[in-house]
């Protein structure tokens, strides 16, 4: 280990500003997660597609998330200028409303060919449909963790691919409504695995969620 990384300051979440995303950082967001999102989770990596369709289909959906106004960004102090170096994409889904359901779930439908991103779709859609209000037990829920209170949502859920980020959720005892190895996955329409050279330890799919209790009146 060189000095220069064992001198490194460590960082501290005092050292972060978390802000409300607005329309002002739509641009930032869909740079962020062009760079270090779009083509490099895991089960996308198995998927016939190219660089510039996945990052197009990401700003698509950053910018929609954006402007439901229940994101989180996350900016550096240190560098003088507040720079983002995260966001915390979220989408309310309600039980009844079956348009909010369609920009998380994606939707197949509008679509007259396949598309690359169907698979996932479907995926999706297998994962839980309508039934995570009843799995859950609510109504409105926030697909991001940390203003879901502040918006009158009844539980908070997200979704994990990464086997380190498994493991933080299992450490802190997040309740677990599903998970799935993507290479034992069949898609039913198709009757393949698009996603069967998923690689371990990277290969599960969780879905995580917590109940919030609204605070008295």
């Amino acid at each position: 280990m060189s000095s220069k990384t064992r001198n490194k300051p460590k960082r501290r979440i005092t050292d972060y500003n978390f802000e409300r995303l607005t329309s002002k950082h739509i641009e930032d967001a869909k740079n962020l997660v062009a760079a270090h999102f779009s083509t490099f989770a895991n089960y996308r990596t198995t998927l016939t597609s190219s660089t510039a369709d996945m990052i197009q289909f990401d700003a698509y959906r950053t910018e929609n998330m954006i402007r439901q106004n229940c994101s989180t960004g996350v900016f550096e102090k240190c560098s003088g200028k507040n720079k983002m170096v995260g966001v915390a994409l979220g989408i309310i889904v309600e039980k009844n409303n079956t348009d909010l359901q369609k920009l998380q779930w994606y939707s197949v439908e509008a679509s007259s060919k396949e598309l690359w991103w169907h698979p996932i779709a479907r995926f999706m859609k297998s994962l839980h449909g309508n039934d995570i209000f009843e799995a859950i037990g609510a109504n409105r829920i926030l697909f991001q963790h940390v203003i879901a209170k502040k918006l009158n949502c009844d539980a908070s859920a997200g979704f994990l691919t990464s086997f380190t980020i498994i493991g933080i959720a299992k450490k802190f005892n997040t309740p677990v409504l599903k998970t799935v190895d993507f290479t034992k996955y069949i898609d039913k329409e198709t009757g393949g695995n698009p996603f069967s050279k998923a690689t371990p330890p990277h290969n599960l799919f969780t879905m995580v969620y917590t109940k919030l209790t609204k605070p008295a009146l």
